[in-house]
């Protein structure tokens, strides 16, 4: 069972805000803190006097990577890797509001801090409000615009047997009648969508599939595919006078990440996970 942890960032020893602006994760020493892979780790840099970064452990004994922003000899302890997922830019989690919902601060900052349940439902409700949060791309966007190829020129058995389950079993994402269904529907951009249904009332519903052993890049390219699929089969529908309500699917083989979430949630794009054929 995955923990969430509140830490204390002391900028007289670290610069923990520039080695995540840059490195995208901070290594946070292993000694006297018993984390675990996957547990959040909120971060409250002592000079910002507000909660500013959603962290969470990706990996353990690790050797220090991010000496070079230390104003101190850092300890020679082994580390846990934290590695960014939001900075929150509002004001809604500073010292004062944190205190409503039990912190004590004082002394208590010099400890990681898990056991709050009330104090974590609200901050994780205050990340979860796109509008004051900044998601960290960890360079995805950039693999994207690099034009670098997302597969090795075909299609992989693994797409094509997610492809082929949902193209038999649509009662998966919650289609259960349909008058037409198409593999590899090709809309008037040429673009080819994945699996196609129209469903009763004229309407269509474009399903990307993307497998399980997708890269993260490669899940946010298909988020903005659905935007893209939806946005054509509008057009061609206003170009042939029919009024619908158009609809795309990301289907994946694997489970959605924090980061791509927070697109999915933002673009409005539906995202059912985890799908096993």
């Amino acid at each position: 069972m995955n923990r969430t942890w509140l830490v204390f960032a002391n900028r007289e020893k670290c610069h923990h805000r520039e080695a995540l602006e840059k490195l995208h994760f901070v290594d946070w020493t292993m000694k006297n803190i018993n984390f675990e892979i996957g547990d959040i780790v909120y971060i409250y840099p002592s000079n910002e006097d507000s909660i500013r970064f959603k962290t969470e452990v990706v990996a353990k004994n690790c050797e220090r990577k991010d000496t070079f922003f230390w104003q101190e000899k850092p300890s020679d302890y082994p580390t846990y890797r934290l590695e960014l997922r939001k900075e929150y830019l509002g004001d809604k989690l500073s010292e004062e509001h944190l205190r409503q919902y039990g912190y004590k601060g004082g002394q208590s900052k010099r400890h990681p801090l898990y056991n709050k349940p009330q104090m974590f439902a609200y901050i994780d409700s205050v990340f979860n409000d796109s509008t004051q949060v900044k998601v960290s791309n960890d360079n995805i966007e950039e693999q994207i615009r690099s034009g670098q190829s997302f597969g090795s020129g075909g299609e992989g058995d693994s797409h094509k047997e997610l492809k082929e389950y949902i193209f038999n079993n649509p009662h998966v994402i919650g289609i259960e009648e349909y008058t037409e269904k198409e593999k590899e529907h090709i809309l008037l951009s040429a673009d080819r969508i994945d699996v196609w249904f129209k469903l009763s009332d004229g309407a269509c519903v474009a399903v990307e599939v993307k497998s399980h052993i997708s890269s993260e890049a490669d899940v946010l390219r298909g988020i903005f595919q659905c935007v893209k699929y939806k946005a054509i089969m509008d057009a061609e529908d206003k170009a042939h006078q029919i009024e619908s309500s158009n609809s795309s699917i990301l289907v994946l083989g694997g489970v959605l990440s924090e980061h791509n979430k927070y697109y999915s949630d933002m673009l409005g794009v539906t995202v059912i996970d985890n799908v096993k054929p």
